[in-house]
C-alpha cells in the first residue's frame, strides 16, 4: 500500500514497485486553480481530477487554490468578479464549504495542498486561514509555500529488491507575469541553489517543461550526467477577454491545466514521462 506522510522537514511518498513491465504510477501536478473564481474552468478541473482517481494517482495543488479576492476592504475584489452564491455575508466560509464539497470525492487523491499568494494575501489582510480550514476538515496534509517532497520506490521482495527515489522541490512562485520570458530565465538561479529532480513552481498561469543536464560523480567514483527539470504548471482560470485586470495588463492568454508525471518500472529502474494535462 502506498504511503504519504511527512517525515522530519519533508513529505515522502513511499510507492510500492510491481516487477512487470506495465506497471506505472501517476501523479497529477496542478496549481493556480482559482477555484471560487467565476473565470475558473470547472469542467476541466473535474475532468482531471476524474482522470487522476481512474489512474489511483496522486494529486498535488501547488498554491492558489482560491481566489478569494472578494473579502472586505481587498482592493482587488469587485462585485462582477464574484459567482453569485458567494455573494454572501460568511463569503470566506462559504469558498471553503464549496471547495470541500467539490473535492471531497477525490480526497484519498489528493495528497497536498500548499499555500499560494492569494491564501496568504487573506491570512494577512484578514486573519483567515482558509487553507487550515479546507485541509483539516478533509483530512489531507498541508503544505507551506515552498518545500520538498521524496518519491520512494521499494518492491518487496528479498532476492531483488528495486529500491529509488526522486525528489521534486516546489515553490508557488513570484513575481509578475513574464510575458516575454514565461519565467523560464529562472532555471538558472534556482538550478545553483536547488539540489532536486525536479523544480515545480506556477504563479505566473504560463506552462512549459525544461530539463536542465548537469554533471556529477556517483558514490562508486564514475562520471555521471542527470537532468534537473523544471515545470512551470498552468492554471484553471481563464479571465482573458474579460476587460479585467489581465486585459488592462495586457497579458496573453494563460496556459489551461496541470501536468502529470508518470512514472513506470524499466529493467529494476524507475523511469519517468511528463505529460501535459489539458
Amino acid at each position: 500500500m502506498d504511503e504519504f506522510k511527512k517525515t522530519n522537514d519533508i513529505f515522502q511518498s513511499k510507492i510500492k514497485v510491481e516487477r512487470k513491465k506495465d506497471w506505472e504510477s501517476w501523479v497529477l501536478l496542478l496549481s493556480d486553480v482559482h477555484f471560487d473564481s467565476k473565470h475558473c474552468d470547472r469542467k476541466l478541473l473535474k475532468k482531471h481530477l476524474d482522470e487522476a482517481k481512474e489512474k489511483n494517482a496522486q494529486i498535488f495543488i501547488f498554491g492558489d487554490l482560491w481566489d478569494c479576492m472578494g473579502g472586505k476592504y481587498d482592493p482587488r475584489s469587485g462585485k462582477g468578479d464574484l459567482r453569485p452564491e458567494y455573494q454572501v455575508k460568511d463569503y470566506f466560509d462559504e469558498i471553503v464549504r464549496d471547495a470541500i464539497k467539490f473535492f471531497k470525492p477525490y480526497k484519498d487523491n489528493i495528497k497536498l495542498v500548499t499555500y499560494g499568494n492569494h491564501e496568504l494575501s487573506v491570512l494577512k489582510r484578514q486573519e483567515v486561514d482558509l487553507l487550515k480550514n479546507f485541509t483539516e476538515r478533509l483530512g489531507i496534509q498541508k503544505g507551506e509555500y515552498s518545500g520538498f517532497v521524496r518519491f520512494s520506490f521499494s518492491d518487496d521482495e528479498k532476492k531483488r529488491h528495486v529500491s529509488t527515489s526522486k525528489l521534486l522541490y516546489y515553490n508557488h512562485g513570484s513575481g509578475g507575469n513574464s510575458p516575454v520570458t514565461r519565467g523560464v530565465i529562472k532555471t538558472n538561479r534556482r538550478q545553483n541553489y536547488i539540489s532536486a529532480d525536479y523544480f515545480v513552481s506556477g504563479h505566473i498561469h504560463s506552462e512549459w517543461l525544461m530539463a536542465l543536464p548537469m554533471v556529477s560523480v556517483n558514490q562508486k567514483g564514475k562520471v555521471i550526467k542527470k537532468e534537473q527539470t523544471h515545470i512551470s504548471l498552468g492554471t484553471y482560470k481563464d479571465d482573458h477577454g474579460s476587460g479585467g485586470w489581465a486585459d488592462m495588463k495586457e497579458f496573453p492568454p494563460p496556459s489551461m491545466g496541470g501536468s502529470w508525471i508518470k512514472f513506470e518500472y524499466d529493467n529494476d529502474n524507475i523511469k519517468e514521462s511528463f505529460i501535459r494535462a489539458k
